[in-house]
């Protein structure tokens, strides 16, 4: 998601000014779905060090504050992006946002 959101600055920056161009790429979708990834690595993590402590002899720890974090924020963004609406709800502010700043 890093690149691609990097890639459409570049190709927006070509027709937008700089300040609509950032203003383009922290819009909720691409935040919500670099904290929608960040929770999948998270998850990804804890899964991998389950597996590793079944296969090794000595006791693995699995649970880190790092992975468990990132599964924090995965799951928060799912909430807001699919149960509370925020995707909705906050495009309406950031448009009044746009207005208010670019016109």
């Amino acid at each position: 998601p890093l690149v691609w959101n990097a890639k459409e600055l570049v190709r927006v920056g070509e027709f937008f000014s700089f300040g609509e161009t950032l203003y383009y790429g922290l819009n909720t979708a691409f935040l919500l779905t670099i904290f929608g990834s960040l929770g999948l690595a998270g998850l990804c993590e804890l899964v991998c060090r389950w597996r590793l402590a079944r296969r090794s002899e000595g006791p693995a720890r699995i649970f880190s504050p790092a992975p468990a974090i990132l599964v924090g924020l995965g799951l928060t963004a799912v909430y807001l992006l699919l149960f509370w609406g925020l995707g909705v709800h906050f495009f309406y502010i950031y448009i009044q946002g746009y207005k208010a700043i670019f016109t």
